[in-house]
């Protein structure tokens, strides 16, 4: 009985006279509009300067009842004195933890955490960085607090005490990791031990900082023209500049100390090191090599190359092939850093111990593919819209934006990079990132460095003679 009801419902369908199966009735798919061009704009806000020299952007914001700031000063990690390095790191620390000659620390932690709001400093490699948040009705308040941080920094003892102590425990635990350890002896065997891009901090070294020596770091390097300050926020521009010169009033404009110079790098050499470490299951690995530095003018084509490469978390040819397909790494990637005087760029990988090898073939035939054979027009794109929008992503607020505006001042850059970027991105063809990594990528002068167990030494030997090393 079912099969003969299922038989006359088909028949029903095939009959012309019932239009079920008529194409003419089919749902058709809807018509899409082709996306517009994506289009950036950023506000420019306001640049000035100080009657002491301090240079000020400024950009209203009056969305949230909230003020923004954040100065860069021209200092830095690898403008320590060559005897004490760890004291530019201690200054950007203990500046704020320290509090100021004014304002007590515990009394200061109190009055900003009653005010629901925030002051910060610390140094990089380049730039030493001050930041305050805070309410817009308690900027009165806080903004002088800010100010005498960054001009006055007291450097208390006990403050200091802390500071270092935990900066010499990061130093006796810093071989407890195969990826850290990859990461700072890379750039240490890159650029040599001695070098500033190279350099890392040793206990004697650091015990030895004394806060008369932050104190004297801070009095040769600290000085108002060599700050950029960036604000954005619930204000007036007009009233707000007038609060910066009251509070910045005082800071007398004299001359920065010359910052150390930072030497030439070392040429690029083949070199295979194996950093022993036996008593791990996994193994962190680098191939590394010098590369551009910043204003590059081959930057785009090198960005757009590194992304399909390896830049990209998740669909770079390192992450889809490595990791993904062949199961050969925990995490695998590439990066490039940029800095005034060189860069570099590495391929990273970490990797259970027995995958070891054939991880690092992998990524080795990865290299060399991009360098011989044009990329596919779909990774193209597909990279190229990824830079694209996480640029975009990361400039969406006013703070965002006017702090990368006085970023880019700070280090050089034309003043219209931002409005500029998308284009620069769009013009990369397969051409530009054929050459670039054909001309950039240079494996065979690669240093390759591992972290993993001694057995892996035989195998390291394919590429030529092993360095042994123990962690130190």
């Amino acid at each position: 009985m079912k099969k003969l009801a299922v038989l006359a419902v088909l028949a029903l369908c095939l009959d012309s006279r019932f239009p079920i199966l008529d194409s003419s009735v089919w749902a058709t798919p809807p018509k899409v509009a082709e996306p517009l061009p994506l289009v950036f704009n950023p506000p420019k806000g306001e640049r000035s300067t100080l009657k002491n020299g301090m240079v000020v952007y400024l950009l209203e914001d009056h969305d949230l009842p909230l003020v923004h700031g954040s100065a860069i000063i021209k200092t830095g990690t690898f403008y320590d004195e060559a005897a004490k390095p760890g004291t530019a790191e201690l200054v950007g620390d203990t500046m704020r933890s320290g509090g100021s000659r004014t304002y007590d620390a515990d009394g200061m932690n109190e009055t900003l955490e009653f005010l629901g709001a925030s002051v910060e400093t610390g140094m990089g490699d380049e730039a030493g960085s001050a930041g305050f948040t805070t309410l817009s009705k308690h900027v009165g308040t806080v903004l002088p607090i800010f100010a005498d941080v960054l001009k006055n920094p007291a450097f208390r003892a006990d403050k200091f005490t802390v500071e270092k102590e935990q900066m010499l425990d990061g130093i006796r635990r810093r071989n407890d990791d195969p990826r850290s350890i990859a990461r700072r002896e890379t750039r240490r065997i890159l650029f040599g031990a001695a070098h500033p891009y190279g350099r890392r901090y040793e206990a004697a070294e650091v015990a030895a900082i004394t806060t008369a020596d932050l104190a004297a770091f801070h009095k040769k390097y600290f000085v108002p023209r060599a700050v950029v300050l960036a604000v954005s926020g619930d204000f007036q521009s007009k009233q707000m500049l007038a609060e910066l010169e009251k509070v910045f009033g005082d800071w007398a404009d004299t001359p920065q100390a010359a910052l150390p110079a930072v030497p030439a790098a070392a040429a690029d050499s083949r070199k295979v090191v194996l950093i022993a470490k036996d008593n791990i299951t996994q193994t962190a690995f680098r191939v590394a090599q010098s590369a551009l530095k910043r204003h590059d003018p081959g930057h785009f084509d090198f960005e757009v190359m590194n992304d399909i490469l390896g830049g990209n978390s998740f669909i770079s040819r390192l992450f889809t092939d490595v990791r993904s397909r062949q199961g050969l790494a925990y995490g695998v990637g590439s990066l490039f850093a940029e800095w005034g005087e060189a860069g570099y760029f590495t391929a990273a990988c970490g990797t259970r111990n027995e995958n070891a090898i054939k991880a690092l073939k992998a990524v080795m035939a990865h290299i060399e593919l991009i360098r011989k054979e044009p990329v596919k027009d779909a990774e193209l794109e597909t990279a190229k819209s990824s830079l694209i929008n996480s640029f975009i992503f990361h400039y969406q607020t006013s703070a965002q934006i006017i702090g990368q505006r006085a970023s880019l001042e700070y280090y050089g850059y034309p003043a219209d990079y931002l409005d500029t970027y998308l284009d620069h991105v769009r013009k990369v063809g397969k051409e530009q990132v054929l050459k670039a990594a054909a001309e950039r990528l240079k494996p065979a002068d690669s240093l390759i460095l591992v972290v993993g167990p001694s057995s892996l030494q035989k195998d390291l030997e394919q590429y030529g003679k092993v360095e042994v090393r123990k962690p130190d």
